[in-house]
């Protein structure tokens, strides 16, 4: 197998968007509280407050209740932006992750890491990110949208070949309207 090599920049937006996932969407059941519970509820609450005829100040209690999810992500956005444009090492510098039989390789502001197969938690394919939870709670990823198509294919092929089916996430691929449309008819 010949190594995957892939050199880029941190972008603010990358950072913030692995920042979101880390504090909260990293596990499905935070995913599901941050997504929906949340404001499931909410609605719920809202829903019993107007039938039982409740006074006014209960609605404005709910809909900040309800704002406290958005104002959680928003919160995150403000303060990884802010952490990114302090940091110039992650301006300056570009990461160089190397997949390859016996594991990753990254680089990074000079700095060397060698992480074994065995050492990946979970990898999770976003629409325009890869990430890579290590057992060790590092996390490294990969913008997946510049990427062109064989080397997704590659890179999903490694990956495939050395983790197990629990510890990958890809997504599913989107079919076309006319395979959906033979699909049903046939």
């Amino acid at each position: 197998m010949e190594p995957l090599k892939l050199t880029y920049p941190i972008t603010e937006s990358d950072f913030t968007k692995v920042n979101i996932w880390a504090a909260l969407e990293k596990t499905p059941f935070m995913a599901l509280v941050n997504r929906y519970l949340l404001l499931g509820i909410d609605v719920a609450i809202l829903i019993i407050a107007i039938i039982a005829e409740l006074p006014i100040g209960y609605f404005f209690l709910l809909i900040i209740v309800g704002l406290t999810p958005l104002l959680m992500r928003l919160s995150l956005m403000l303060r990884a932006s802010k952490k990114y444009r302090k940091n110039s090492l992650l301006q300056e510098h570009d990461i160089t992750l190397v997949f390859q039989e016996d594991g990753l390789s990254e680089q990074f502001a000079g700095l060397h890491y060698e992480t074994a197969w065995d050492e990946i938690k979970i990898v999770t394919e976003y629409k325009d990110l890869l990430i890579i939870e290590l057992n060790t709670q590092r996390v490294l990823f990969a913008p997946y949208l510049n990427l062109e198509e064989e080397q997704k294919n590659q890179l999903k092929a490694i990956i495939e070949q050395h983790l197990k089916q629990e510890q990958i996430k890809f997504r599913k691929p989107k079919q076309s309207k006319e395979s959906e449309t033979k699909d049903e008819t046939n």
